[in-house]
């Protein structure tokens, strides 16, 4: 059996044809967004509890943040390292045990009495 020898031309054209079939297959599989419609998505588990002070998993964040805002959230650009959400403001007392939070307007529960 004999192994036919491949020029580096030859070698050059056969990579150069596989990578612009790939870049454009790739390419070819692009689509407009859509909007509206349903995501669906596995999890790993189902939360028994959506508080996430009381039960710390992924499943109880993937949740939560769907349905639960804070009163504040983590943020390189907020003030103290974080951004304001159901607050708009907040101070705490000099001994540090306290803090008050400035709450923002027309925020309701999910059975419409005012947030307090």
């Amino acid at each position: 059996m004999t192994i036919p020898e491949i020029s580096r031309r030859t070698l050059l054209k056969g990579t150069a044809l596989l990578l612009a079939s790939t870049a454009l297959a790739r390419q070819a599989l692009a689509q407009a967004a859509l909007s509206g419609g349903r995501l669906v998505v596995a999890a790993d588990s189902e939360p028994k509890n959506l508080n996430p002070a009381i039960v710390a998993s992924n499943g109880v964040f993937f949740v939560a943040s769907k349905v639960i805002e804070p009163l504040a959230e983590a943020s390189f650009d907020g003030k103290d390292g974080l951004a304001p959400r159901l607050a708009t403001s907040w101070e705490g007392s000099p001994d540090g045990l306290t803090v008050t939070f400035k709450l923002r307007d027309g925020v309701t529960w999910h059975d419409g009495k005012p947030f307090t």
